[in-house]
């Protein structure tokens, strides 16, 4: 067999071979973010002003650093490990700055029962693997064992925020982040009045014009604005599970930095 042969040969087996490598690459089917970037949540697990207020306060985190800290929820890992998906899900996504590579993936999986903190090289400094670990441990997994997705994931990245913050020698105002996460009790009026109790209301307010006059109806009226007008209209949204969009920062460097946790 001639050289020739030899290397035509060899070319034809290359080409047979990688086409495999790359479908054992590329098998998985990444989401696209969100229209807001900051929260996708394809697992339904997080309250609208939850999801609000992490875009809120990432998009003052950005203006201010460059940093971007976003959270995703998904049904299925694909039959990837944890830890390879995140990593893939954060360079998709080009998480952080190009120039610092300061972003940072807060990822949920229910379904599969576990949680990823992917740290990009810039915010090593700021969550080290430890800090991840203890931020998982302390705050999102004790919440997630109990059912609570929404405040585990609220809770930890409240924690995330207030030691980027410490990096970047921001303070909390400046960033806007809420000293105590947001709970399902907290907001009981609001919550009632938006849903069923709208029929309950017109009732009572028909009965309180024909006996009181509206006295009862004028109070009720003082309490929603009162309750409404301390939130500076967080509820609301509908950022997660989207498709399009992306506030692609230009990062997605990591390099297998942060911490994994199941419950």
């Amino acid at each position: 067999m001639t050289i020739k042969k030899i290397c035509l040969l060899m070319l034809f087996i290359i080409s047979l071979i990688m086409p495999c490598g790359m479908v054992q690459a590329t098998d998985v089917e990444l989401p696209q973010p969100s229209v807001a970037f900051y929260v996708y949540d394809e697992a339904n697990i997080i309250q609208e002003d939850t999801e609000r207020y992490i875009v809120e306060v990432n998009e003052n985190l950005y203006r201010q650093t460059g940093a971007q800290v976003v959270v995703a929820t998904v049904n299925s890992l694909q039959d990837r490990t944890l830890e390879e998906y995140a990593n893939l899900l954060f360079r998709a996504w080009q998480i952080g700055s190009q120039d610092k590579n300061n972003g940072l993936l807060l990822l949920v999986a229910p379904n599969e029962r576990v949680v990823r903190i992917e740290v990009g090289y810039g915010l090593e400094g700021a969550i080290p693997d430890i800090t991840a670990s203890n931020i998982q441990s302390d705050e999102i997994l004790p919440r997630f064992k109990e059912g609570n997705y929404n405040e585990g994931i609220l809770a930890g990245f409240n924690t995330i925020m207030e030691k980027i913050a410490v990096e970047y020698e921001l303070d909390q105002e400046s960033l806007d982040i809420e000293k105590q996460p947001r709970t399902n009790n907290e907001s009981f009026l609001v919550r009632f009045f938006d849903g069923a109790g709208k029929f309950i209301l017109i009732l009572l307010f028909i009965l309180d014009l024909t006996i009181n006059r509206g006295r009862v109806s004028r109070f009720l009226l003082l309490m929603i604005f009162i309750n409404r007008g301390g939130r500076g209209g967080r509820g609301g949204g509908g950022f997660g599970g989207g498709s399009g969009g992306g506030n692609f920062g230009g990062g997605g460097s990591s390099g297998g930095g942060g911490s994994s946790g199941s419950w």
